[in-house]
């Protein structure tokens, strides 16, 4: 709400919900560029989005003492320049991983 200039397009409800929110876990993203076509990369990749999820009892997003945590998170790849290839320059190709991380 801080980067608005005119807070008041933003119904008041809406912005008592934002004040009151709880703080939502954290993702830890890492950007890649490959020096291959999204031709090559679709070898590896049949689909631009994957995510990797196997639950695990005991499994807390919230537990940041836990040593096992990202054994046990879910982790997410997708390749912007395989939905788009102007995303990435001719003949190289992008890919994002991302996972859950502890907010604190």
């Amino acid at each position: 709400m801080k980067l608005l200039d005119d807070q008041s397009l933003v119904p008041q409800e809406l912005r008592d919900n934002l004040e009151n929110a709880a703080v939502s876990e954290g993702v830890c993203t890492v950007y890649l560029g490959f020096n291959m076509s999204n031709r090559e990369l679709g070898q590896y990749m049949k689909i631009p989005h994957v995510l990797t999820y196997d639950y695990k009892p005991g499994y807390d997003i919230y537990n940041s003492d836990d040593e096992e945590f990202f054994s046990r998170t879910s982790v997410s790849l997708y390749s912007p320049s395989m939905v788009n290839p102007e995303h990435a320059p001719a003949g190289i190709s992008s890919l994002m991983l991302q996972t859950i991380v502890p907010y604190h």
